[in-house]
């Protein structure tokens, strides 16, 4: 007899709980789905992205949020139309109980601003993809131009499973090279214009200074950027510097200089 009221009470509970999450869900539908709450993140350092760009997706499709339904809020088509803006990494958007909508966006952080030699530009990011350049923003990032017409569409290679160096594209040397400027705080801010010239080899252009950086092909970026480093900081009086107008790192364990005839 205990059994059968426990397993009666049970019953109950179980239903109880049915008709409350049935009325709950009932009343979730009539509540109208105001403007959303856009949350972006701005850790990256640039500001690609606006509340009213997201806004003005949303209306795109459809969405007035002026007593749309929460339930025919299609999370999904949210998120996929979000993620078409330039500039936008990673787009999560959910529902609360009470109607609100809340859309979180993370942007991406650019490492180098491409132009090709049909003056096509683009930016490559952190992760080696190629992104369009922004009409809101455009990012202070080194900029590499000349003789090369890599296209939009053509991302950087994974370096860890590229079988052998034929393989390797110049979008490829470009990401080395930016990647290893983008880890120091004193080439972020002393490297402002790369060009790549006829033999597809790089020269670079300081902020300080008035030479020219030749800096040969991306095979050993990092040793050359710290043989780099040690000279403007330890080999050569400031007041000296633009006597050269050439530095060579081409050539391995030595910097060649070049004066100024």
């Amino acid at each position: 007899m205990k059994k059968f009221w426990k397993k009666g009470i049970w019953l109950l509970f179980v239903a109880g709980i049915c008709t409350v999450l049935g009325f709950a869900k009932s009343e979730h539908k009539r509540i109208p789905c105001e403007l959303p709450l856009i949350s972006i993140n701005h850790d990256t350092g640039h500001d690609f992205i606006t509340d009213e760009m997201v806004l003005e997706k949303l209306r795109n499709i459809g969405y007035s949020f002026q007593g749309d339904q929460i339930c025919e809020v299609d999370l999904f088509r949210v998120e996929s139309e979000i993620k078409k803006i330039s500039g936008v990494a990673r787009v999560e958007a959910y529902t609360y109980i009470d109607g609100g909508l809340q859309i979180d966006v993370v942007q991406r952080r650019p490492i180098l601003r491409v132009i090709n030699y049909s003056g096509t530009s683009f930016y490559l990011d952190e992760k080696g993809l190629t992104m369009p350049i922004s009409d809101h923003y455009s990012a202070k990032v080194p900029v590499v131009s000349g003789n090369f017409n890599e296209p939009l569409n053509a991302n950087v290679n994974e370096i860890a499973k590229v079988d052998s160096i034929a393989d390797k594209t110049l979008l490829d040397d470009m990401f080395i090279i930016a990647s290893t400027i983008d880890t120091s705080d004193f080439w972020k801010n002393q490297i402002v214009q790369i060009h790549v010239n006829r033999n597809k080899e790089f020269e670079m252009i300081p902020r300080v200074g008035s030479q020219r950086i030749m800096f040969g092909s991306a095979d050993a970026a990092e040793g050359k950027f710290k043989k780099l480093e040690i000279f403007y900081k330890k080999g050569i009086d400031a007041d000296r510097l633009n006597l050269y107008d050439t530095l060579s790192v081409e050539y391995k364990g030595q910097i060649v200089c070049s004066k100024i005839n």
